[in-house]
C-alpha cells in the first residue's frame, strides 16, 4: 500500500514538474489535477459545464481524455469526428482522442 501510494505521489510530482505539454503524458484523475489548462471546482463553481460534442468558445467543458474542465478559446486544441468539433485541454489529449476515434471506426 505504501509503495503504491509513493508512485502515485511521485507520479503527481513529475507532472506538475513538467505541467501539460504537447508531448504524451499519463492523462487521468492525476493529469486533471495538474493541467496548467484545468480550472479547480472553485473556479468554476456551478457553472454549467457543456457536453461535447456541442461546447463553444467561452463556454466551459470537460476534456474527454483528461475530465479536465477548461474554458474553450480560439487556441484551445480540437479535433473533429463527423464534422463535430470536439475540444481537449492540451495537444497530448488531441493524439489520445484521435487514437480512441480510430479505434471506433
Amino acid at each position: 500500500m505504501r509503495s503504491t501510494l509513493l508512485i502515485f505521489a511521485l507520479s503527481l510530482s513529475v507532472l506538475a514538474a513538467v505541467g501539460c505539454k504537447q508531448d504524451a503524458h499519463d492523462h487521468g484523475e492525476a493529469h486533471a489535477a495538474v493541467c496548467s489548462h484545468s480550472l479547480t471546482k472553485a473556479e468554476y463553481g456551478d457553472a454549467e459545464i457543456v457536453s461535447q460534442p456541442g461546447a463553444q468558445i467561452g463556454q466551459l467543458t470537460r476534456c474527454p481524455i483528461s475530465g479536465s474542465v477548461f474554458k474553450v478559446t480560439e487556441t484551445t486544441p480540437k479535433t473533429e469526428q463527423k464534422g463535430e468539433p470536439y475540444y481537449v485541454c492540451c495537444g497530448g489529449c488531441v493524439e489520445q482522442l484521435e487514437k480512441s476515434f480510430a479505434r471506433r471506426r
